[in-house]
C-alpha cells in the first residue's frame, strides 16, 4: 500500500498513465478520492462510482 503522508497530482497518474498504456486506454477523466464505496465482502461498488460520476458530470 502506498504510504498515505505522499500526494499524488492528477498530472503524476496522467503522465505514468501515457507512459504504461496504449493512447487509446488513457482515461478520459480522473478523479482522486480518500477511500472507494465497498460493499460488506469488501467488493468495490461499481454501480455506486457510476452515479457520483454522472451526479458529478451534471453539476
Amino acid at each position: 500500500m502506498k504510504d498515505t503522508s505522499e500526494h499524488i497530482s492528477l498530472q503524476d497518474v496522467h503522465d505514468f498513465c501515457e507512459v504504461k498504456l496504449a493512447h487509446f486506454k488513457i482515461p478520459r477523466q480522473i478523479e482522486l478520492v480518500n477511500e472507494l464505496p465497498r460493499n460488506a465482502t469488501g467488493k468495490i461498488l461499481k454501480t455506486v462510482l457510476r452515479s457520483e460520476v454522472i451526479e458529478n458530470s451534471m453539476n
